[in-house]
């Protein structure tokens, strides 16, 4: 039973992590800083961690152009703590 759910669930990574992410950028780009943070834990959760540099940087460059910055600090921090940091590509 367990083998079944892995494999059910390795096949739904592909949909759940495009979901995850559009629902990631959106909530960075109307500045919501606690549900960004609770999106991102549950991609951890999940195992399929959210790449924050995926679609071009769209979280970051979206938080810091509605004027959000504190969701934009939070990023760049992220960045700098999965060893990738924003400036070094942005």
């Amino acid at each position: 039973e367990y083998d079944q759910w892995s494999e059910r669930s390795r096949k739904l990574k592909p949909r759940y992590y495009t979901n995850i992410v559009t629902a990631f950028i959106l909530s960075c780009a109307n500045g919501h800083l606690d549900t960004s943070k609770w999106l991102y834990q549950l991609s951890i959760d999940n195992g399929c961690t959210i790449d924050i540099h995926d679609q071009y940087y769209c979280a970051f460059k979206l938080s810091c152009g509605y004027g959000h910055i504190a969701t934009s600090k939070w990023l760049y921090q992220l960045s700098l703590d999965t060893g990738t940091p924003i400036n070094s590509v942005y």
